[in-house]
């Protein structure tokens, strides 16, 4: 008589059927998460094991590694130990596929079947603090003071400062837990541009901390992250004020969801609330269906001229207008909130029309950030077609600062000038951001803010003269020679003449920026390793960024950044980035012994990264 062979899928099929109870859930909630490569799919719970379905979804020919002592956890403290893997070996390296999606199950000690809520760590920084089985996500999170649960959808905006103080921003995170570290990482929103390499605020034990920050006009604030815990804290602040900011870490599960299953998930939800002047103004929402989509592989025709452009442009503005004053669900603050925001959209299309059309000739041709031939795109607007704006748009409506898109003040304003319209405010506003830039950059003085003193207001002038005092007082203590002055060659030679006094050795140029979060984070995980794996007389580090980094920030950072600095000027690192078709920062540029350059953005994996110059060292020259 013949034996039965029972495989093992029908073993644990059996197995489960034996089981009292058994509890299914399809597609939890994954509520606070760090980690944006895996989707928990689906839990099984049964008197036996509870289960969790997994895909991973990563860059083929990557790899993933689930630890060994990843744990779940119950509110109540108690811990389950993963016991196996179904289709992935526990503590080794699972190489991807070329789809770059895989499955696979993790198979825990048996928590309560009526478990509603879960902490999954995966025992390698991986967290994710919240698996919500019940599938409902509260309005509101617990600790959220009941004034801020309402807004008044009437109000009216808030007059627009001008004015030069200090302002306290009081962050709170709600439902915080240690886990997720006690640095919060936010920018700031100032008339003359963003500030993105703030220092980083400390958060105690309960969430909470304190930003002291000096106000040039009305400004904005906005929460980025926490350790890598996704946040949402934007707040619009005027000088003198304190106001409170809570936050939902919530945010954080739902940029998980929203990446890898290709869905809203609770997109409508609010993710902050704070007091102050702008409570109202920035707790109604726009309407963002009806914001030009400037950034779109949609927006313009490269093919279109001069008059069938402007034309385009403001038939786009009138028809969003159009939609939102006829719109029965918008708020009137939400109305008005959003024709600022189209009106900022229409001002940017105009005066940055060759980068639209730009954009347009590399969605139509696959080839995004290459020069585009001269004779593809023909449209040359004319002081004409800017005057034509004014005709829609007040270009001197002070309330455009409040938009959400940004650089509409970076704008090349001297073509509103040659209009010969009245766009006073836009031309003092874009001469002032550009002074204050300078100023940041190293290389203003008190001859740039000269023309400043006579605009129509004093502002300009006396906060662009704070700017220039701070740097001044910096450069005082700033040791110049941890920058290396830069070789005096032509821009299109400057790569070679840095590189040039290292033949034999092996060179890592790094492409980077003060105001770059993802730079920042790869210098801090690969300088312990400049003493450690990869210490080596052999290599030298040098590190590139250019004037856009501010002064003062920059040579704060370099003196712990081990290697060699150099500080470039636009036209010197454009030159770089078109001869390695730069796609981003940070960036990476692998010169061999022999002086041999390659772009190498793929080194961004930091196992490649170190892997790849260890295998450099190793090389021989031939």
């Amino acid at each position: 008589m013949k034996k039965a062979l029972v495989s093992s899928a029908i073993l644990i099929a059996m197995l489960t059927a034996c089981s009292s109870s058994r509890r299914v859930v399809e597609m939890p909630e994954i509520t606070v998460s760090n980690q944006t490569s895996l989707d928990l799919q689906r839990v099984e719970l049964s008197d036996t094991a509870t289960t969790l379905h997994a895909k991973a979804m990563y860059r083929p020919g990557g790899w993933i590694r689930i630890a060994k002592d990843s744990y779940l956890e119950t509110p109540d403290g108690k811990r389950y130990k993963l016991k196996y893997g179904n289709g992935i070996v526990l503590g080794a390296e699972h190489n991807m596929p070329e789809s770059g999606i895989t499955e696979f199950d993790l198979i825990f000690e048996p928590l309560p079947i009526k478990t509603n809520e879960m902490i999954f760590s995966e025992g390698n920084g991986g967290w994710t603090l919240g698996l919500d089985l019940n599938g409902k996500l509260e309005d509101y999170p617990e600790g959220l003071p009941d004034t801020l649960k309402t807004s008044n959808p009437s109000a009216q905006i808030p007059e627009v400062s001008f004015d030069i103080d200090s302002a306290t921003v009081n962050f709170h995170i709600l439902n915080y837990n240690p886990v997720m570290g006690n640095k919060l990482n936010y920018a700031i929103e100032q008339i003359s541009g963003q500030i993105t390499d703030a220092p980083a605020i400390d958060i105690d034990a309960n969430g909470n901390g304190r930003l002291k920050l000096l106000c040039h006009g009305t400004s904005g604030i906005s929460a980025l992250n926490i350790g890598g815990f996704s946040l949402i804290g934007d707040a619009t602040v005027n000088p003198g004020e304190t106001i409170d900011i809570y936050m939902d870490p919530l945010i954080s599960g739902n940029v998980v969801m929203r990446h890898l299953r290709n869905e809203p998930a609770a997109n409508n939800k609010n993710w902050s609330w704070h007091t102050g002047t702008y409570s109202d103004f920035d707790a109604n929402k726009l309407d963002s269906k009806n914001i030009l989509p400037l950034y779109s592989e949609k927006f313009g025709n490269y093919r279109m001229g001069a008059d069938e452009y402007i034309d385009y442009v403001l038939a786009e503005y009138e028809k969003a207008e159009r939609s939102i004053n006829k719109s029965e669900t918008l708020s009137p603050l939400s109305k008005e909130k959003t024709l600022i925001d189209i009106k900022a959209n229409t001002i940017e299309a105009i005066g940055k029309y060759k980068y639209f059309l730009n954009r347009s000739y590399w969605a139509a041709h696959g080839k995004w950030g290459q020069p585009v031939p001269a004779d593809s795109i023909t449209c040359e607007l004319t002081p004409e077609h800017f005057a034509k704006v004014s005709e829609f748009i007040d270009l001197n409506d002070h309330r455009l600062i409040l938009a959400s898109s940004s650089p509409i003040f970076a704008l090349p304003f001297k073509e509103w000038e040659k209009s010969g319209v009245d766009a006073q405010f836009l031309n003092e506003t874009g001469k002032y951001t550009e002074v204050v830039n300078t100023i940041k950059a190293g290389k203003g003085s008190e001859e740039d803010i000269t023309p400043l003193e006579s605009y129509s207001n004093p502002f300009y002038a006396k906060s662009a003269r704070i700017f220039l005092n701070d740097v001044r007082k910096s450069m005082a203590d700033i040791d110049m020679s941890l920058c290396q002055p830069t070789p005096d060659v032509p821009a299109d030679s400057i790569f070679d003449a840095i590189i040039a006094p290292h033949k034999g050795k092996v060179v890592m140029v790094d492409l980077w920026n003060t105001w770059c979060s993802p730079c920042r984070a790869a210098l801090q995980l690969h300088e312990p390793e400049k003493s450690g794996e990869l210490s080596s007389e052999d290599i030298v580090w040098i590190y590139i960024a250019d004037e856009s980094s501010p002064f003062k920030k920059y040579f704060e950072m370099i003196p712990d950044i081990k290697g060699v600095h150099y500080r470039l000027n636009e036209e010197q690192i454009s030159s770089i980035r078109k001869r390695f078709e730069v796609d981003g920062i940070p960036y990476y540029i692998l010169v061999d012994r022999k002086g041999n350059a390659t772009g190498r953005p793929d080194l961004r994996n930091p196992e490649l990264y170190k892997k790849t110059i260890l295998e450099e060292l190793a090389a021989t020259v031939e």
